[in-house]
């Protein structure tokens, strides 16, 4: 579509939840301004947490947009799984995503992501990986290495030894030392590429990076786009999310 509908599409999306969210901005190819982007993209930030049971207020807000028509369920797509029985490989219909951290509903007719930052995520880092594009959150997810700084689930974490000193990707740690993950602060998108020290980037700027700072010979590229940022993802493993 046209940036200049997938610009109003996503405000339109946007002033629906805005009721509801302590913090949502507008994400993906329509923030940088990509002249087709393909769908929208929307973050935002309840304006408090599910308790007991209770949905969160942006859940709660998706859950009254559809019941009254105002946004329609995902379309049903097809992933293929391996059978755990015979090892072939089959085709399953999945439902669209529709949960607390993630829906992928339609707003006329256009595809909308609408991904929800919640503990232990930050704001700052969620924004940024949302943003996109996939080739710069590679490029960004490579500038802690060298510092021992990795994206996972939606934060960031330093690797330190006992004494407070940061451990770089692929370095040795000695037998028996003691390693700890020390969380960043990343409340604004700002934070992260200051925590990174790399210069700020304009997000209609972020386009596909190829020279990384420190790549280790023991960690394949395909080890760091995980699906850790993904919504629903129970995985370990560090990555970040390509926004497109």
């Amino acid at each position: 579509m046209e940036l200049s509908l997938a610009q109003q599409l996503a405000s339109e999306v946007k002033d629906l939840l805005y009721s509801s969210s302590g913090k949502i901005e507008i994400a993906g190819g329509v923030r940088r301004e990509k002249p087709q982007p393909h769908d929208l993209e929307i973050v935002c930030q309840p304006t408090y947490e599910q308790v007991f049971g209770h949905l969160n207020s942006v859940d709660r807000r998706m859950h009254e947009l559809v019941s009254l028509g105002k946004i329609q369920l995902g379309d049903p797509f097809v992933q293929v799984r391996k059978d755990p029985e015979t090892g072939k490989e089959r085709e399953i219909w999945c439902k669209a995503p529709f949960s607390e951290k993630y829906y992928r509903v339609k707003y006329k007719g256009e595809k909308v992501d609408v991904f929800v930052c919640t503990p232990p995520a930050e704001w700052g880092v969620e924004l940024t990986l949302r943003t996109g594009d996939g080739g710069h959150n590679i490029w960004l997810v490579k500038q802690g290495w060298l510092r021992g700084i990795f994206f996972r689930e939606g934060h960031l974490v330093q690797h330190v030894d006992d004494q407070g000193r940061y451990i770089p990707m692929g370095a040795k740690v000695k037998e028996g030392q003691k390693t700890y993950g020390k969380v960043l602060s990343t409340p604004e998108e700002r934070n992260v590429f200051d925590v990174l020290r790399i210069p700020w980037k304009d997000p209609k700027d972020r386009g596909t990076q190829t020279r990384p700072a420190y790549i280790p010979t023991t960690t394949s590229t395909a080890t760091v786009l995980c699906a850790a940022t993904r919504p629903g993802s129970s995985a370990r493993s560090w990555g970040a999310g390509a926004a497109r």
